[in-house]
């Protein structure tokens, strides 16, 4: 017999915190998971959370779906992005606004106590989860968008990972993997300041006028322009939790962190934190005046960066950015590493990276290995054509004298 969830709300006190019960009925038993509220928090304890969830679970504690919030403004860069790229760091600095790294790929978000974050840690393939990662994101995704249909507000998962309202988003997504235990999270627009978030990002005007967009407006919507009014984020809450439980087939038991759990992230914070996190992809100097190439791919952007030693003729260093997803995240480093010291010539880049594919299977939504050649061979071409038209240390010099 099939069987309705709904959460209760239990009042705890003052405020609009709550605990959200799944009531019993029928004769099936659900898998029992984690539900865990975490209040609002800074971007780093948010981030560092994240990764003792992962750990968490790896040594066999127990699956969670975990509400969120920020105490802070913050920026946050994908996994897999430069911050010089991505985010206007002398705004920031000026008006407070955090800068942080998320352990998820995709593009970078700009968050403020307003919103609200959910996501869930769990074994890959777990209840009633798909193994496949675009059919993951699709059951979770559709989830928060029937949770927002509850309301009102005709919000839809529109694949790769974005959920929309009438063409607008309202709702990014994405994920990330460690030995088969995943985190997939997502962030829900309950009020927004776009003109604010604008002068935060580094978002080209090309990026909005791919998909025929003059303004971010046209672009971004959020439940209180939908609404006309802000809706409770206590009830928000629970329709979303109500809504994921019922996607996954799981019931929710309120519970806090372990003692474990608390160590764990007293000590991983000040990783999360530091400025070496959240630059850990950042471009060496030396790469200022190097080749580049972009690709819009299904999957996401995907930007790359190329400088090659001259005198050898081979890749001198590749950086790999963009929003997209990859799994397990060491994929992009590690093809960066096979590409470093290659011969420069097409060739051996295209079988290089054609090798890479069939030894890792790597799992990057959206874009496949063709799709991740184009850029590459691209800024391998401009690379090429720049080194012939520049001479070389002593040809300079000999110019010079003469």
């Amino acid at each position: 017999m099939s069987k309705r969830r709904r959460f209760l709300g239990v009042s705890h006190g003052s405020g609009e915190r709550r605990a959200f019960l799944p009531s019993r009925g029928g004769d099936s038993v659900s898998p029992t998971w984690r539900f865990l509220d975490s209040g609002a928090r800074t971007a780093a304890e948010n981030v560092a959370l994240d990764h003792v969830l992962i750990r968490s679970r790896l040594r066999g504690g127990p699956s969670t779906l975990r509400l969120l919030q920020f105490s802070q403004e913050c920026c946050l860069v994908g996994y897999h992005q430069a911050v010089e790229v991505e985010v206007e760091e002398g705004f920031c600095s000026a008006e407070g606004i955090v800068i942080g790294r998320r352990l998820t790929g995709g593009g970078t978000i700009y968050l403020d106590q307003s919103q609200l974050g959910w996501e869930v840690c769990a074994a890959r393939g777990e209840a009633g989860l798909p193994t496949r990662v675009e059919d993951l994101y699709a059951t979770l995704g559709g989830a928060v968008a029937r949770a927002l249909n509850d309301w009102g507000v005709p919000a839809r998962f529109r694949p790769l990972n974005d959920l929309e309202v009438n063409g607008k988003k309202i709702s990014g997504t994405g994920g990330t993997e460690e030995t088969g235990v995943f985190l997939f999270q997502g962030t829900l627009l309950v009020r927004s300041d776009v003109e604010r978030m604008m002068r935060c990002l580094r978002v080209p005007a090309a990026k909005l006028q791919e998909k025929g967009l003059l303004h971010a407006k046209d672009r971004i919507t959020s439940l209180e322009f939908e609404l006309g009014t802000t809706p409770l984020m206590s009830e928000l809450k629970a329709k979303v939790a109500s809504r994921l439980a019922e996607a996954i087939g799981v019931e929710l038991v309120p519970a806090g962190l372990s003692g474990w759990e608390r160590t764990a992230l007293r000590r991983a914070l000040p990783t999360f934190a530091a400025t070496e996190w959240v630059h850990r992809v950042s471009l060496p100097a030396g790469m200022a005046g190097s080749a580049e190439a972009r690709h819009r791919a299904d999957g996401g952007l995907i930007h790359v960066r190329l400088s090659l030693d001259r005198r050898r003729n081979r890749i001198r260093y590749v950086s790999i950015t963009g929003d997209f997803f990859a799994y397990p995240p060491r994929v992009i480093p590690d093809l960066e590493a096979a590409l470093t010291a290659s011969p420069a010539t097409a060739d051996e880049v295209r079988s290089r990276v054609e090798a890479f594919w069939d030894r890792s299977s790597p799992q990057i939504p959206g874009i496949g290995v063709r799709q991740m050649l184009i850029p590459l061979l691209r800024a391998l071409e401009r690379a090429n054509v720049a080194a012939v038209r520049k001479p070389s240390k002593g040809a300079q010099r000999a110019l010079r004298r003469s």
